[in-house]
């Protein structure tokens, strides 16, 4: 389970699930049409979110197959379809909430695994693209702590003590900077190595 939205459990489907009648007994198709969709987007070592209500049944389900990118050299998140039951009140509200998680979801794949670009609805993310996003982010962030260093030491009525603190959250953000940029680097590279042995 990864969350839930309005009283509805979010989750990623195994074949299992996907096999089982509460999954497509209240979405709009073919049942077995979309069953057929999501073993297929599994088979390409892709991920199926589905949302389900108290009753366990299945009433949204978005379908991700995993391909190779244009250039060959990485992995790509493709979104192949959705599904969702029109029977349910308040359907439109649930799925715009169930979407926002489904795309924090996706960028921290982005972040953490070998897929290295999502595309959904015509929309293109690259892991680039989202580290560029974090490091600006990130460097609001560090002007902030400068800020507050310099208040602190103003505060405390001792210049010297500001001009250390300042000091202090320089040396922390420019370390954090280039350890972040190594670490994270290397991980995605030893990720992707892991995921070419397999």
């Amino acid at each position: 389970m990864i969350g839930t939205v309005k009283g509805h459990e979010i989750f990623t489907a195994s074949k299992r699930k996907i096999n089982k009648p509460e999954f497509t007994s209240r979405l709009t198709g073919y049942a077995d049409d979309i069953r057929q969709t999501a073993l297929a987007c599994l088979a390409s070592h892709g991920v199926v979110y589905g949302l389900k209500n108290k009753q366990k049944e299945c009433v949204c389900a978005y379908c991700f197959e995993k391909v190779s990118e244009p250039e060959g050299k990485h992995k790509r998140l493709v979104f192949r379809a959705k599904y969702r039951s029109e029977g349910t009140e308040d359907i439109d509200n649930i799925e715009a909430e169930f979407v926002k998680v489904l795309r924090a979801e996706l960028k921290d794949m982005l972040l953490f695994t070998g897929v290295h670009s999502i595309e959904w609805e015509g929309e293109v993310i690259t892991a680039e693209d989202l580290e560029k996003e974090i490091e600006s982010k990130f460097s609001t962030e560090n002007i902030l702590f400068m800020i507050f260093g310099v208040m602190i030491g103003i505060s405390i009525d001792n210049p010297a003590a500001g001009l250390c603190l300042t000091a202090l959250a320089l040396g922390v953000i420019f370390s954090r900077d280039k350890i972040s940029f190594i670490f994270g680097t290397k991980k995605k590279e030893n990720a992707d190595s892991d995921k070419e042995k397999i």
